[in-house]
């Protein structure tokens, strides 16, 4: 799994016995758990999150159902019985993605870049930018007299 499907399965436990949720919550929830501050709107893969939800356990006796809505925004439900997304709308909603902001691997690894070495990036730019250089106009001259 990827570092997406990693998250996006994270946050589907996270949601614990909850039934219902969106695609936008998951995003949401996701967003918050990498600590991602742009990409507000950003939204999932269709195939990310189908890998992410054969990972997590729905539960006894229970499967998870993905649907797609007409203006293409993903539900996922907890049922019993298994559905299957249809050839058209796959289709539809993939078309789709291809126009919308879509979390990547790109967005963590930035994420995690930040974290780590953000302090001391910072401060050798700064001391680089604002380090003070004396020149001694009297270094030649000290033999003079």
């Amino acid at each position: 799994m990827t570092i997406v499907q990693r998250a996006i399965a994270g946050a589907v436990e996270a949601f614990g016995e909850r039934a219902r949720f969106s695609e936008a919550d998951i995003a949401k929830k996701v967003r918050a758990a990498a600590g991602i501050s742009g990409k507000k709107r950003a939204g999932i893969a269709l195939s990310d999150l189908e890998a992410a939800l054969s990972a997590v356990p729905a539960g006894a006796g229970l499967s998870w159902a993905v649907s797609v809505s007409s203006a293409n925004v993903i539900l996922v439900e907890r049922t019993p019985a298994e559905k299957e997304i249809g050839a058209d709308v796959r289709k539809r909603r993939v078309a789709s993605e291809k126009s919308s902001e879509l979390l990547v691997s790109s967005d963590f690894s930035a994420v995690v870049k930040k974290k780590i070495g953000r302090k001391d990036a910072v401060k050798a730019r700064k001391s680089a930018r604002t380090e003070r250089k004396s020149l001694n106009i009297y270094s030649d001259f000290d033999d003079f007299e």
